[in-house]
């Protein structure tokens, strides 16, 4: 069920969009690749310094590696 205001903001996305050179297009993709990747890498980063604190305490048990 969407609410009111994003399907408004939604409306509102899809003009901008409309509206914007191919150029201006193809940067913002790349913007929002590039954060994507960031929030990515933070939780790679996160799983990896978690794994090695639990292992640091004697937790870490291979088979629940994922």
């Amino acid at each position: 069920m969407k609410s009111k205001i994003s399907e408004i903001q939604n409306g509102h996305n899809i003009k901008i969009c409309k509206s914007m050179k191919p150029e201006d297009r193809l940067i913002a993709f790349v913007n929002h690749s590039r954060l994507v990747m960031q929030i990515y890498q933070a939780g790679v980063d996160f799983r990896v310094r978690s794994k090695n604190s639990f292992k640091q305490r004697g937790l870490y048990r291979k088979d629940h590696e994922s």
